[in-house]
């Protein structure tokens, strides 16, 4: 019963079914079927989210993503990643991580094209030093909190 889904998330990292297969190391895949998907859920009130994650092979595939999901579906929901080192561990392809000034370049692309289209979006930031660091924490109302392992990571504060 649908009542009892908060929403659907959906890992799509780009639309060429090709380097979509190659990305979740598996054989291909059609984007026609994961649309069908969607639009159950969307056809039975189940919000959707689409969370791409980005590597250097597939850093610009971002722009193409949100168009068509927000075209063909209305999707204003997007949460994005900068790789991970934990899906590298059990995959015998080689990614890339995007390099951090791409980055910078790829999430003031995104608020961009969020601020038009008035999207929900979710992205981590790279800070090159601290002045970039404390202009982020008051501009979009976050605090950075290391996690233990000498990465920053961007939380959203709660609104109480």
């Amino acid at each position: 019963d649908a009542k009892y889904i908060s929403y659907m998330s959906y890992s799509i990292d780009t639309l060429d079914e090709e380097k979509m297969s190659y990305l979740k190391g598996t054989k291909k895949l059609d984007i026609k079927e994961i649309d069908k998907a969607i639009e159950f859920c969307i056809e039975n009130g189940i919000p959707v989210k689409i969370q791409p994650t980005l590597w250097e092979i597939n850093q610009d595939d971002y722009y193409d993503i949100i168009e068509y999901y927000y075209d063909k579906f209305g999707i204003k929901w997007f949460t994005f990643h900068a790789g991970s080192f934990e899906s590298l561990k059990n995959k015998k392809i080689p990614l890339n991580h995007v390099k951090p000034q791409n980055w910078k370049r790829i999430v003031k692309d995104i608020e961009e094209i969020a601020k038009q289209k008035n999207l929900k979006i979710v992205l981590p930031r790279i800070f090159l030093n601290q002045e970039e660091m404390n202009l982020c924490q008051k501009t979009i109302h976050t605090y950075c909190a290391n996690r233990g392992n000498r990465i920053t990571n961007l939380v959203r504060r709660r609104s109480d």
